[in-house]
């Protein structure tokens, strides 16, 4: 476990932050070793934190069986699970879900697919969807297209859009109406879509 030296832990755990009380983290390096493993619900410095071969777990178990830290590999706000061999695939006992990012109205709007899976707009005036930035092959999600209460908004697509029988949908136009369309990104110039009109 290697710390830099700017680090400072106190006795009550470890803390990324500005908080003088606990922790300052000023450093350009911050690296989990092979022999650490985490066997609580928590992150901390004591008796929560204890090494077991090459695994690093959060949660109540401990086997050698699971993500070990050569196939985990976090850098630029992602985590990546198997991007060694052999690679990994991410079971999740319970739910899970996306947030929804609300995409601002305007002549063109363009969604960041860094920042959400899942949008919302509304629409004030005749719009271009346009292509969206940061794709990443086999992201999916869905944008929720609104009307707003005088209705008659149209909706054009960027080239990126691909629909059934290369042909994009006419969307409903009355007022305050819903549709959503999903969407699966096959590569980083062409998105598979899909529009369910008239959803709420």
């Amino acid at each position: 476990l290697t710390i830099g030296a700017n680090v400072t832990v106190n006795a009550t755990g470890v803390y990324l932050g500005n908080s003088t009380a606990n922790i300052v983290a000023n450093t350009t390096a911050l690296t989990v070793g092979a022999n650490v493993v985490v066997n609580a619900t928590t992150v901390a410095v004591g008796a929560n934190v204890t090494a077991n071969a090459t695994t690093v777990f959060v949660g109540n178990s401990i086997t050698n069986s699971y993500i070990t830290s050569s196939s985990v590999i976090v850098a630029n706000g992602k985590i990546a699970i198997g991007n060694t061999s052999p690679s990994l695939s991410l079971y999740v006992n319970g739910s899970a879900a996306g947030a929804v990012g609300t995409l601002s109205d305007g002549a063109t709007i363009t969604p960041d697919y860094s920042t959400f899976n899942n949008f919302s707009v509304t629409l004030g005036g005749n719009r271009t969807l346009a292509n969206p930035t940061n794709l990443q092959p086999g992201q999916s999600g869905v944008i929720w297209v609104s009307q707003d209460a005088t209705g008659s908004r149209t909706l054009t697509f960027g080239s990126y859009w691909k629909f059934p029988g290369n042909t994009a949908p006419t969307l409903t136009t009355t007022a305050s109406a819903v549709d959503a369309i999903v969407y699966s990104v096959r590569s980083t110039t062409s998105i598979t879509a899909q529009a369910l009109l008239n959803v709420g």
